[in-house]
């Protein structure tokens, strides 16, 4: 390779490299609003009935060392208070990921391996590994589970963290919420 190739591509490298750090590229669509919800976090909570276990889906309205307040899914919606001493399990999502999947990508990435030749029988389970790997961590960012977060810790991703606003009772709660 004669000096002036080398010089230009030097110059080409150099070139994108600029490029590419001059542009912002927002991997997360929508990133300036993901916490910006005037609304407490979702729950999917599993506490000990009188003579079941439930499964209770809803919005995460307050949380303190004794209770955590859910406004239920089903319709009408229902204000419930549940003993802290009777929930058996949560997972808590606290964002919705529903602008990003990869699993096109991971498709596409997997056909695009059949290109490669020989090699096809290296990339192609490297690929479907790693496409696999990252569509699953994409889908459970946004949660919690309590393995991850303690219990007392709920209040942080309600609607009303600190406390119910005055004049505010479980009885007109609902009127207020709707």
């Amino acid at each position: 390779m004669n000096h002036s190739k080398l010089f230009n591509l030097i110059i080409l490298i150099f070139a994108f490299g600029l490029f590419s750090c001059g542009r912002k590229i927002h991997l997360v669509k929508g990133y300036d609003t993901y916490h910006q919800s005037p609304f407490g976090a979702y729950m999917e909570l599993k506490v000990q009935g009188v003579q079941q276990k439930l499964t209770v889906k809803g919005e995460l309205i307050f949380a303190d060392k004794k209770k955590i307040i859910i406004r239920t899914l089903k319709t009408p919606n229902e204000i419930q208070p549940y003993a802290l001493k009777d929930v058996l399990s949560y997972k808590l999502y606290y964002a919705k990921n529903d602008k990003e999947s990869y699993g096109t990508w991971a498709a596409i990435n997997n056909l695009l391996s059949l290109s490669h030749g020989f090699f096809f029988l290296i990339t192609f389970p490297v690929n479907a590994i790693v496409g696999g790997a990252v569509n699953t961590s994409v889908s459970s960012e946004f949660r919690y589970s309590e393995k991850e977060l303690e219990i007392d810790q709920l209040y942080k991703f309600a609607r009303y963290p600190a406390d119910l606003p005055s004049g505010i009772t479980l009885t007109n709660l609902q009127d207020i919420l709707k």
